[in-house]
């Protein structure tokens, strides 16, 4: 309530404002629906001669967003290159990076 007993649109009270903050805090630590994937050696020894910027910037731990800025000031960690308004990563060079055997010898 303000002044006078007129009740003021937008005003919080104080435990609105305290619920509000700790329903922020719980977003903030649980993980986000749809958080980023967790790449195993595995998966990525089995994926294909290129990925979109956006694979390559997950198995490296970088975001969507970083990773398109970075390829756009080409400082992206591997080779990024630009096809039309796309940009492909070769996964070999992101493979070295990681140090991931490219040609792994099978038992026999």
């Amino acid at each position: 309530m303000g002044r006078r007993g007129v009740l003021r649109v937008g005003c919080r009270s104080p435990r609105a404002s305290v619920t509000a903050q700790a329903a922020n805090l719980e977003t903030q630590i649980l993980p986000r629906k749809g958080s980023v994937k967790t790449w195993t050696d595995a998966e990525i020894r089995h994926i294909g001669t290129v990925v979109d910027i956006v694979t390559a910037g997950e198995i490296l731990g970088i975001g969507r967003t970083t990773s398109y800025v970075l390829a756009r000031q080409k400082k992206f960690p591997v080779p990024a290159i630009r096809v039309g308004r796309r940009y492909i990563v070769p996964t070999g060079p992101l493979k070295n990076l990681l140090g991931i055997d490219t040609h792994p010898t099978e038992p026999a």
